[in-house]
């Protein structure tokens, strides 16, 4: 039995109001709509709400995906500081380039972490797929994994 308030399933109340907070955060950290909307879907989906009419989105990285440094994020993050000066410059020296995904045979086990092929560096860097932006097919440009749908097959 569900319990109802002013005709309308309670569940429904508070997921709306969760939804206009979420909306109400995300702008105030300067997301698009687009990108609003993108997210409240992966949380919804995550959460099993609706999960049939939504798009399924990339999970992971896999080889040979195209990818840049998601170079704004990194200078933005708390620890930019402690960073070695090595891992500091490739950044500076390679934040327009396009790198393509390839797994290190000892992290397979571990999807969301990748070398880039054409780092010449020894050991390669390791990245988190959180840290690259995406070469996204449909529109011709790079964007963060959780934006991007997967081709319907």
């Amino acid at each position: 039995m569900v319990i109802k308030k002013d005709k309308k399933p309670i569940e429904q109340i508070a997921n709306r109001k969760q939804k206009r907070l979420a909306e109400r955060v995300l702008k105030t950290k300067g997301k698009s709509k687009e990108e609003i909307n993108t997210m409240i879907h992966v949380i919804n989906r995550l959460n099993g709400f609706g999960a049939g009419n939504l798009p399924r989105f990339k999970e992971h990285l896999i080889d040979g995906d195209k990818v840049k440094i998601n170079y704004e994020k990194m200078l933005r993050h708390p620890n930019w500081d402690s960073y070695q000066q090595a891992y500091k410059d490739f950044i500076e020296n390679n934040k327009s380039s396009v790198f393509t995904v390839k797994y290190d045979e000892k992290r397979q086990d571990k999807p969301t972490v990748v070398c880039l092929a054409e780092d010449n560096t020894v050991p390669k860097w390791l990245w988190s797929d959180t840290d690259l932006l995406v070469y996204d097919e449909r529109d011709g440009d790079f964007k963060e994994l959780y934006m991007i749908t997967e081709k319907k097959s």
